[in-house]
């Protein structure tokens, strides 16, 4: 078995994703880093979703740091073929409360 095969048949689900980089906001989670970005710019972001609809999150190096992990586990220690990485899930009005 080749390297790349093995890497193939893994699937990572991933929460959303937070990250202090500039970038096109396309996920409905990016609600987070635009929210966090407006903060710091003390501009107003007003969020498409409901303020209770709760969510799971990741910072970007988190998920980049449980991924090269994943990718390293050695085959015989994996019992599946799909991980769910797991991530802090909030509400719009929590992060807005947290920010504030």
């Amino acid at each position: 078995m080749c390297i790349r095969d093995r890497y193939q048949r893994r699937v990572h689900g991933y929460p959303g994703i937070v990250t202090s980089m500039q970038q096109e906001y396309t996920r409905i989670t990016s609600y987070a880093t635009r929210m966090f970005h407006s903060a710091r710019k003390a501009k107003r972001y007003t969020c498409a979703l409901r303020e209770d609809t709760r969510l799971p999150f990741m910072h970007v190096e988190d998920i980049a740091r449980a991924t090269v992990k994943l990718l390293d586990a050695d085959e015989l220690d994996l019992t599946r073929l799909v991980y769910n990485l797991p991530g802090l899930s909030f509400t719009p009005r929590e992060l807005e409360a947290e920010i504030k």
